[in-house]
């Protein structure tokens, strides 16, 4: 997690993020309700013993989007890092040497695919934003909007050994859904989908097949569920090997009883209130977070 320095809103994601809001409030003032849910969305996680490593974000430069690392690396059971393109040029100095000279020595992450050069040709895709990994089944899965481009996702599933499963979404007013982690999470037993998006009928039939096909039950939500950030979920395990489902409380409270008592059948729920972050940012919960795998923080 990026402990933020200048969190704002950002005009340059905005033009494909329909989530965030412009805030009246002066920066100073959205930068420290933003560290104060950080630090207690921090605390939630230490709290039940679920590893974090906290970075500060460099002062010197302006990244109001900093509070996101998952767009733009992903680490790998394989024991890979993936660097990805990305759509808005100040998202691009998040992208730090020093991060990623200790995610490779501390992890010994031996094989690096590098994948940036694809904005040079207005090509994007931003790392777990884009891509819901499925490495059970061998499967990512993506909605192509302007940050995840076909050929891009190609390229990555070739190097990491997938399948892609690709389709379009769209949000109630018709435009695309800026990243695909906004309307899908997966645990090995349950999918949560915002099936209500999915524009074209054969893709919908065809997601639902395939997350039967894995051995998931479907939990769908619904278009209004979605712009609270329900289907903005990060399944996790802590030290002890028990599950937890990562959603911010706007998420939650959007959640009807059944959809809640389905989450909680395989895993607990860990809710941060987290509205700043969200309305301003355009990010939830599951953004905040990039995975470390075979990590031992």
């Amino acid at each position: 997690m990026i402990r933020p320095a200048h969190f704002g809103f950002n005009a340059e994601t905005a033009v494909s993020n329909h989530y965030q809001q412009s805030s009246a409030a002066a920066p100073a003032s959205l930068q420290q309700l933003a560290l104060a849910e950080f630090d207690a969305f921090v605390n939630l996680l230490h709290t039940h013993d679920i590893p974090v490593k906290v970075w500060d974000d460099d002062t010197s430069v302006i990244r109001p989007d900093a509070i996101f690392p998952n767009n733009w690396f992903s680490t790998h059971p394989n024991g890979s890092l993936v660097l990805y393109p990305m759509e808005a040029p100040n998202r691009r100095t998040e992208r730090r040497s020093g991060i990623i000279d200790w995610l490779r020595t501390e992890f010994q992450y031996s094989t690096l695919h590098d994948l940036t050069a694809h904005e040079r040709e207005g090509r994007y895709l931003e790392g777990t934003g884009s891509v819901i990994f499925d490495f059970e089944n061998g499967l990512a899965w993506a909605s192509f909007s302007s940050r995840t481009d076909a050929d891009v996702l190609l390229e990555l599933c070739e190097k990491q050994n997938l399948l892609p499963v690709a389709f379009k979404a769209a949000d109630a007013q018709g435009r695309p859904i800026y990243h695909t982690n906004v309307i899908m999470a997966l645990h090995p037993k349950l999918a949560i989908v915002c099936t209500e998006a999915i524009t074209d009928a054969a893709d919908r039939s065809t997601i639902t097949r395939m997350v039967t096909k894995t051995g998931r039950r479907l939990l769908a939500i619904t278009q209004k569920q979605t712009e609270a950030f329900a289907g903005n979920a990060l399944f996790v395990k802590n030290r002890g090997g028990k599950d937890f489902v990562i959603l911010s409380q706007t998420g939650w409270n959007a959640l009807d009883a059944a959809q809640r008592q389905l989450l909680q059948s395989v895993a607990t729920p860990l809710t941060p209130s987290i509205n700043t972050i969200e309305q301003t940012g355009g990010g939830s919960a599951r953004c905040m977070l990039a995975e470390l795998f075979n990590q031992h923080i």
